[in-house]
């Protein structure tokens, strides 16, 4: 079984889920990553996941997200992130999930991220520099929805 997804920055858009994914966003439910937060990454509009005490960082766990999800949202993330095992709190107990973790570190002085911030002031740009790069992806990448090649 696959464990959930929790999102904490532009995957929390539906709009942006959508285009990453190839899909609607699945049943998600809200959840908290205690002992971090989401932190803009350097020279960056979208966020990491860094470790701190005494804060919690929000988000949606999704479920039901298929292999040929994940391989897409894989591809989305890049090689700035790696899809790893986090541990949640949501409705009250501990999920097992896995999150997109940043592979730089990230300084302990990095901002806090803000995703009301974002969707207000960064989102439209955000949508027409990703559907540009979803657009170049589609011609280069093979189709997705078959079998995993590496399986």
């Amino acid at each position: 079984m696959t464990l959930p997804l929790f999102v904490y920055g532009s995957l929390r858009d539906a709009a942006v889920f959508a285009l990453a994914a190839g899909r609607r966003m699945p049943p998600a439910r809200p959840a908290r990553a205690i002992g971090r937060a989401a932190v803009a990454m350097p020279g960056r509009d979208y966020p990491g996941l860094a470790a701190r005490i005494g804060v919690a960082a929000e988000g949606l766990l999704l479920f039901g997200l298929t292999p040929a999800d994940l391989r897409r949202l894989d591809r989305f993330e890049g090689d700035e992130y790696a899809r790893l095992p986090v541990d949640v709190l949501s409705g009250g107990r501990w999920r097992r999930a896995q999150a997109y973790l940043p592979l730089v570190p990230l300084a302990a002085g990095e901002r806090a991220w803000s995703f009301a911030a974002w969707r207000r002031n960064q989102k439209p740009r955000f949508l027409v520099r990703e559907r540009r790069t979803a657009a170049l992806r589609a011609r280069r990448l093979p189709v997705l929805d078959g079998p995993d090649p590496t399986a």
